[in-house]
């Protein structure tokens, strides 16, 4: 498959205009409020849940809170159902870093990985070697207007 075809919308944004897209994407995640472990996982607006209008949306079985040993890999997932042509980013809200796009990772840190396969719901970020500072907040988002996010808690134990 292309990285056109992967990439949906974004490809306008990959050469040299990536950082605008991103942008936008970050902004919308900005306004996320303070996760706390006694709180229901939510952003501003709860994910969408059901079929709309044409609209992509996230299946309830995935896990929202995730937990994993220190040193190991951990796997944070979400069910889209009706992608289409939009496309599927992982974000990391503590700093607002943009992790990938797609099966396309956007982060130094080559621990992250996104995995999904064709013809599935699925999209799985995976973190190995997990870390303390791996901890909290991660938003799976998809490319509609706007983006809709799904919140998933990764919690990380051990010395």
């Amino acid at each position: 498959m292309s990285e056109r075809r992967i990439l949906g919308s974004w490809n306008v944004c990959i050469h040299g205009g990536m950082r605008a897209a991103a942008l936008h994407l970050l902004l919308v995640v900005a306004a996320v409020r303070p996760f706390s472990p006694t709180d229901p996982v939510r952003l501003d607006v709860d994910p969408p849940v059901a079929p709309h209008a044409g609209r992509p949306w996230f299946q309830r079985d995935a896990t929202r809170n995730v937990t994993a040993l220190l040193g190991r890999s951990a796997y944070l997932s979400c069910r889209v159902c009706a992608l289409g042509n939009r496309t599927l980013s992982w974000v990391r809200l503590r700093d607002v870093h943009l992790l990938t796009v797609g099966e396309s990772t956007y982060t130094s840190d080559e621990r992250f990985r996104a995995r999904h396969s064709p013809r599935s719901h699925d999209w799985t970020l995976q973190v190995k070697f997990v870390q303390h500072r791996d901890a909290g907040m991660y938003a799976c988002q998809i490319s509609t207007s706007p983006p809709a996010s799904y919140p998933v808690h990764l919690t990380v134990i051990g010395e």
